[in-house]
């Protein structure tokens, strides 16, 4: 398989072998080989494990197929399928290569372990995954907090027992001290995503480890990109999980049962630790740049989108355009109210339907939220703009958004809709 240019449905097959030959108990209640499974592999879309009610589906030996992707597998997650079958979701031509079968199995059982997640208790793991926009990416001082806290969960993983509680009481410090500078929406958004995907993280280590307590974790060498706020809570959460089990027994029914935060419970059974005020000045350089860095880098996204060839579409409509789905992990808040979506995006009011597939696009929020409904929304490669019985559709490749109202302007450039 590592000579592969991309995944196969045989390459699934393996991966589910590996996941139903595994005995590990990864978390309490928590079967993996009996959540359904949902594969796209850029031809057809592959049901394993449960039987789909919907029309399309046709039976083929121990699988169900849909032809092209159904319109619910967009991405490497979990997914709701037809009369509310809930499915681990696995988009192949997403997935980077070479991708061993256990990296693969234990990619399935992460998002297994969101299907056991929507199925439980709601104040365990809900987030809301708009609250990473207002995260304060820009801020050298937060950022320098969060750095000596990725550096304290480092030691922490390897510490013997006897220094183990002070060097987590070290790391909390610098969790809190990042958390004085947050609004408490932020600071509840790293909480809740180190729940839900760190632990999601936790038991996808855990799965492929040779020795469960001491899974192999991925470090930055200072910390994670400033505003990597989601793809950093995989690692603290997961790093969090792993000195719990170390230290603290139970726990996994307090997050369960209770929705009790990771760094809460790690508190309850920490030592103690004095600070002296200093902190190294490659930390602070660091920050410093990081910070600046951001600026710059959300300068030049905004640019390459601009100076994207083909046509663009700009809508513009009094009513709010509401997301209706997007993906967390493939968008990025630019300022002053403006979201960059770079793979999926559904969105509508009624009037307007939309649904953007491995394209760009550019919202303008009409409200104090990035993601708080739309009044503008800007992209490129449209092919054409037709009127339909209906109202119009646009259409290109990934392109597909249709009204039922609104006045259409053509020029050189594009088009532009206000409705």
């Amino acid at each position: 398989m590592a000579n592969s240019t991309s995944l196969t449905l045989a390459d699934v097959q393996q991966a589910r072998h590996l996941i139903q030959a595994s005995a590990k108990l990864l978390w309490p209640g928590f079967y993996p080989a009996q959540v359904p499974l949902v594969v796209y592999d850029g031809q057809k879309t592959v049901l394993w494990g449960a039987q789909p009610v919907g029309a399309g589906w046709q039976a083929e030996q121990d699988s169900w197929v849909f032809p092209g992707r159904h319109p619910q597998v967009w991405a490497n997650t979990y997914c709701l399928l037809e009369d509310g079958l809930l499915a681990a979701c696995l988009l192949l031509p997403s997935l980077p290569m070479p991708c061993p079968p256990t990296d693969l199995a234990a990619l399935a059982v992460h998002e297994a372990f969101h299907v056991y997640q929507h199925g439980h208790s709601a104040t365990a793991w809900q987030i809301n995954e708009l609250d990473a926009l207002t995260y304060p990416a820009t801020d050298a001082e937060v950022l320098m907090y969060r750095a000596m806290e990725m550096q304290a969960l480092q030691r922490a993983l390897t510490a013997p027992p006897a220094t183990l509680p002070d060097v987590a009481a070290e790391l909390l410090h610098w969790r809190e001290a990042q958390a004085a500078h947050l609004a408490p929406e932020q600071a509840a958004y790293i909480r809740a995503a180190e729940r839900r995907e760190g632990l999601a993280h936790y038991v996808e280590l855990s799965f492929k480890a040779a020795q469960p307590d001491f899974p192999s974790v991925d470090f930055p060498s200072v910390d994670f990109p400033a505003s990597a706020v989601r793809l950093r809570a995989y690692t603290t959460g997961a790093v969090y999980g792993l000195l719990l089990d170390r230290m603290l027994d139970g726990w996994k029914v307090k997050v369960s049962d209770e929705g009790a935060a990771l760094d809460e419970l790690l508190r309850s059974v920490a030592g103690t630790y004095r600070p002296d005020g200093l902190i190294p000045p490659h930390f602070q350089q660091w920050a410093t740049a990081a910070a600046e860095e951001e600026m710059q880098h959300q300068q030049r996204l905004l640019h390459a989108f601009e100076t994207q060839p083909g046509k663009q579409l700009t809508l513009r409509s009094t009513a709010n355009l509401w997301p209706k789905a997007f993906d967390p992990m493939n968008l990025k808040g630019v300022g002053q109210g403006r979201v960059l979506h770079f793979r999926f995006l559904q969105f509508g009011n009624g009037v307007v339907e939309g649904e953007l597939m491995n394209c760009s696009c550019l919202t303008q929020s009409s409200g104090p939220h990035p993601l708080s409904g739309f009044q503008e929304l800007r992209l490129k490669g449209v092919v054409s703009v037709q009127a339909t019985p209906e109202g119009w559709a646009a259409s290109g490749e990934g392109i597909s958004v249709r009204g039922r109202a609104g006045t259409v302007s053509e020029s050189e450039h594009g088009w532009l809709i206000d409705c």
